[in-house]
């Protein structure tokens, strides 16, 4: 007799944001229900209770479908906006557990891509860089991968370094913005792909045209816990350097 074991392969986990405060708004939400039903369906007050937590019920499985479905909608509406050759050398800032950078390297033959966080843990995230190393050995790209602790508005790379820099849902947690833009500008390659994603990514275009980017395409991507995000897109010119 043959016994067949059915081993599953490990799946790479991209997270799951906010769940301090989705943990907060479930357990709400349930409180509510006990108590509206404790009043009876009779009280007016039961109503009021009933209506306020399928509210929270609704903010509670935005946030969850927002990490499990949305993020990875617009994953794909960035790279759809990409074109490889597979030789390229790219920058993830903000990488989290890797979902921009995994993805990227798996376009790739042989070149790389470096993905730079700080991982500090803030009630919208928890991650570290070992999550990522952990989710390109599933993926089996761990040898096209780079992982470092470093910040986006003080980036340790020359300059003219990357054919691609991109960051998703991270600069809205920069203080300084501004000098964000420049770093990111300053360690792309002349003729590369700047990419940013984020809260009202449209409001960076005059920042990026005063650093030296043209060729814009801003395009609105995804609702994330019911807030639009946008992706714009821009060209290094020739001339900067």
């Amino acid at each position: 007799m043959i016994v067949k074991f059915n081993i599953m392969k490990k799946k790479v986990n991209y997270g799951q944001e906010m769940i301090p405060l989705l943990t907060a708004l479930s357990v709400l939400s349930i409180t509510l229900i006990f108590l509206g039903f404790c009043l009876s369906m009779s009280n007016q007050w039961s109503i009021i209770l009933y209506l306020v937590s399928a509210f929270l019920a609704i903010l509670t499985f935005t946030g969850i479908w927002s990490s499990q479905w949305g993020k990875l909608i617009l994953r794909d509406k960035i790279f759809a906006k990409l074109q490889f050759k597979g030789n390229e050398t790219m920058l993830d800032i903000g990488c989290g557990r890797g979902l921009l950078l995994i993805t990227a390297a798996r376009h790739l033959v042989d070149g790389k891509v470096i993905g730079v966080d700080h991982w500090q843990e803030t009630m919208e995230y928890n991650y570290t860089s070992e999550m990522v190393q952990e989710n390109a050995r599933i993926e089996g790209v761990e040898n096209r991968i780079e992982v470092i602790n470093a910040d986006a508005q003080e980036l340790p790379f020359e300059n003219n370094k990357f054919d691609i820099v991109m960051t998703s849902l991270m600069m809205h947690h920069v203080p300084d913005g501004s000098k964000a833009i420049k770093e990111m500008v300053r360690v792309l390659k002349p003729q590369g792909t700047l990419i940013i994603a984020d809260v009202g990514a449209h409001r960076f275009t005059e920042e990026l045209k005063s650093a030296g980017i043209t060729n814009f395409q801003v395009e609105r991507a995804v609702r994330l816990f019911f807030i639009p995000v946008k992706i714009i897109r821009g060209i290094k010119s020739k001339t900067q350097s």
